[in-house]
């Protein structure tokens, strides 16, 4: 059986007491570094949570935006489509325009040609009278057939003829 003396009893009381204290600051430090890493946490956790939100919004925002493009597109092709409709249809009334311009020179031609038979048919070529307007004047009326005049176109058609 062994016996503590009292040496060996302040010794272990010594070492005790400095275990304790070492266990005491070790506790102090672990308490002082887990307050830290809790406060380290709660910042890493409040940073997550904001960037978790930044990035839900983000994404709401990239998929209206990408609908927005869909919609922006469909609609591009559609006045694309519309644009070469109006262009077909703007080289048709072009296309008539050059034939209705033809057929104007055409009947401006045919204009010029009646207004040239026109002056030649006003001209002294022709004599024309004019009627007054209104009834003829009642007169006596001759006959032309006189026998002296008949008997002069008889020999004038016989002597030609």
């Amino acid at each position: 059986m062994k016996i503590f003396y009292k040496k060996d009893f302040q010794r272990v009381l010594g070492e005790k007491k400095k275990l304790q204290e070492e266990f005491k600051d070790y506790k102090d430090i672990t308490d002082n570094k887990i307050a830290e890493l809790d406060a380290k946490n709660f910042e890493l956790f409040t940073e997550n949570s904001e960037l978790k939100n930044l990035k839900l919004n983000l994404e709401s925002t990239t998929e209206k935006y990408k609908s927005e493009v869909t919609t922006l597109k469909l609609s591009i092709d559609e006045l694309k489509a519309e644009l070469k409709d109006k262009e077909k249809e703007k080289n048709k009334l072009e296309k008539k325009i050059a034939k209705l311009d033809e057929t104007k020179a055409k009947k401006e031609a045919e204009i010029s040609d009646l207004k040239a038979q026109i002056a030649d048919l006003k001209s002294d070529r022709y004599r024309v009278r004019t009627i007054p307007a209104g009834r003829t004047k009642n007169v006596n009326k001759t006959s032309i057939r006189s026998s002296a005049r008949e008997s002069r176109v008889i020999k004038y058609v016989k002597d030609n003829l």
